[in-house]
């Protein structure tokens, strides 16, 4: 398969890119028969390659590894692998990325965290999803804390591992994998989330329960996110939206002064005094039941009172598996009136988590900081007079479903997917936000395709130039992720509308296009055939790279040349900084262009513009039908 019939085909076929990130663990694991299980640098991609449902050898041979534009140039880092086309009509192509060094989960610190999460920072606008691979014993731990410390995430992270190494005969390893590159693949679950057993939890929901079950993780408090069956189903109604709006973003100030106490019996006053001492600024307390701690102790009640008046902040959670921190005891709520705080049904991991998180906002004040412990801001906790609203609770569909005489819970669904996208649409496009927020107080997804070419509510209000219900849909959770039919997000829209205040808007929340976007490099084509500069420039504000180039090699300046427009070769060279001297697969550059054309005021535009590079290039002219190589003088 030639260079253009890859990238024919890689734009045919619906593709999802996917950075996987390799910290390790069991899950890429070497036998070795003296030492045992043993991580081998590089062994776990390359021996990926021989699982035909991993790799797809077919496609892959007839083809070479894709040359990229210096921007896209990212994807040359890392072993390119590629799966094989999926029942939807999709191709997974996934890129493994060593941590430079491999550990043991036991070992992993918050420096560890902060290194992952800078890596999804760092690769965030090349790739659609991120899978980190970890081994189990802390690995709660690190989805928690990604949870809080990836900011405004719109992207799909999916932490596994495995009990059982990939390339043993009998494990759960490929299962695991296997299913988070599919998830991560075909959906936009805009969490961190941990998949292991056919099951998607939330990870700031997650504990380890069994350290010999492959089902190894659950989310005592919650329904898992999404089951793998015979059938894929996503609970849509269990995923956590951010309300508020922001550009992607990592908290890099993790406070390390933190720790959990875990009461018990009898347990000494001086023990707690001592864990209490200075350095520490936040602790997490692991009472009794429902969130109960000794009242008959007032040593104990003494020195938590103290710590309190002192600016330390004590989070309140129990030491059961299931269940809430509650003030229904008198216990517990004396507790609370010492100005402990109520870590509601948080896990112990997520809690930890949560705290380092606050206490490194160091702009916040001590109240501010508690404010925001006891506000749900990743769906780690279920506060009691939060109301989580479920598809079955819609009253407009039971109303419809009553008169069309709908029985069965299928039929209901299949109900609500045929009717409340349709009406999405209609909402998004007159800009009814109180309608479309009925709407989604009746089960619709405000992310679900709501037409025929798949476009979202964002796409539609992107494309009608509806600030207020961009920002509306924006608040309320829209993705500005999710892609169309032909792969296109809503920014794309915006822009090929030239909706000026959207595309600002959009921007600012963070919107943006893999260097390689075909649909992108076909508009730029157009606006540079056009010689449409408005539209150059809009494409530019959104830091799209104008030095893309079509499967021929041709950039937009290239097809500005050949149309003659003179205002779009200024612009592209003067402002976009497009180079004039790249050549296409017949090895013409746009500079030589120009040249067999004769239009010398865009020899003289480009010349000024690329300096002495392109001053000493050589001039070709048409001499008795033969070409002359004339060096130009400066």
């Amino acid at each position: 398969m030639s260079f253009r019939e890859r990238l024919a085909s890689f734009r045919e076929n619906a593709s999802t890119r996917v950075l996987v990130i390799y910290t390790g663990g069991t899950i890429g694991m070497k036998k070795d028969p003296d030492e045992g299980y043993i991580v081998q640098p590089n062994y776990f991609a390359s021996s990926l390659k021989e699982l035909p449902m991993f790799y797809d050898k077919e496609f892959a041979a007839h083809s070479s590894q894709r040359t990229y534009s210096d921007e896209a140039s990212v994807y040359n880092e890392f072993p390119e692998l590629v799966m094989p086309l999926s029942d939807q009509g999709k191709r997974i192509f996934y890129y493994i990325k060593e941590q430079e060094t491999i550990i043991d989960s036991a070992n992993m610190s918050m420096h560890d965290w902060l290194v992952i999460a800078k890596d999804i920072a760092k690769y965030y606008k090349y790739f659609d999803a991120f899978i980190v691979l970890h081994g189990t014993d802390t690995l709660a731990y690190t989805a928690s804390a990604l949870a809080f410390m990836l900011e405004n995430l719109g992207k799909t992270v999916i932490l596994t591992g495995a009990q059982i190494p990939i390339f043993e005969q009998r494990n759960d390893a490929r299962s695991n994998f296997i299913g988070s590159l599919v998830i991560a693949g075909h959906y936009i679950i805009p969490e961190v989330a941990i998949y292991f057993s056919n099951k998607l939890h939330r990870g700031c929901r997650s504990v380890k329960a069994s350290t010999s079950d492959l089902d190894a993780f659950s989310t005592p408090n919650l329904p898992p996110l999404l089951s793998v069956g015979v059938n894929i189903e996503v609970r849509w109604d269990n995923i956590f939206r951010y309300k508020n709006t922001g550009a992607f973003a990592v908290c890099k100030n993790m406070d390390e002064n933190v720790g959990v106490l875990r009461l018990f019996p009898s347990i000494r006053a001086e023990i707690v005094r001592s864990f209490l001492q200075p350095p520490m600024k936040g602790v997490v307390l692991e009472t009794f039941g429902a969130g109960n701690a000794p009242s008959n102790r007032p040593d104990l009640v003494a020195e938590f009172k103290r710590a309190c008046e002192k600016g330390v902040i004590l989070l309140n959670i129990t030491q059961c598996l299931k269940g809430s921190v509650s003030d229904a005891y008198a216990a517990g709520r004396a507790f609370s009136e010492l100005g402990v705080l109520p870590g509601y049904d948080m896990t112990t991991e997520a809690a930890l988590a949560k705290i380092s998180y606050v206490l490194g906002k160091d702009d916040l004040t001590l109240d501010q900081k508690k404010e925001l412990l006891m506000t749900n801001l990743r769906g780690e906790m279920t506060i009691d007079h939060e109301q989580q609203f479920r598809l079955k609770e819609g009253k407009f569909v039971r109303t419809v479903a009553k008169t069309l005489k709908v029985g069965s819970e299928k039929e209901m669904e299949n109900l609500r997917r045929s009717l409340l996208p349709m009406f999405l649409c209609c909402a998004a496009k007159s800009g009814d936000t109180i309608a479309l927020d009925e709407l989604l107080s009746q089960g619709a997804d405000v992310n679900k395709p709501s037409d025929y070419d798949g476009k979202s509510c964002l796409h539609i209000a992107c494309a009608e130039g509806n600030l207020e219900m961009v920002k509306h849909l924006l608040k309320i959770g829209a993705s500005v992720y999710v892609r169309d039919r032909r792969g296109r997000v809503p920014l794309f829209d915006a822009i090929r509308n030239k909706n000026e205040n959207v595309i600002d808007i959009m921007i600012k929340e963070g919107a943006h296009f893999l260097p390689d976007d075909f649909e992108v490099l076909r508009e730029l084509c157009i606006a540079a055939s056009n010689n449409d500069i408005q539209s150059l420039g809009l494409w530019k504000k959104a830091k799209v790279d104008l030095n893309m180039s079509d499967v021929d090699g041709r950039t937009p300046l290239h097809f500005a040349v050949i149309r003659g427009h003179l205002d779009a070769v200024r612009y592209l060279v003067k402002i976009a900084g497009v180079n004039a001297e790249r050549q296409d697969i017949f090895g013409n550059t746009p500079l030589s262009n120009a040249r067999k054309l004769r239009l010398q005021d865009m020899i003289d535009v480009i010349v000024e513009a690329q300096g002495v590079a392109a001053r000493d290039f050589l001039e070709m002219r048409p001499v008795d039908g033969q070409i002359e190589t004339v060096e130009m003088q400066p």
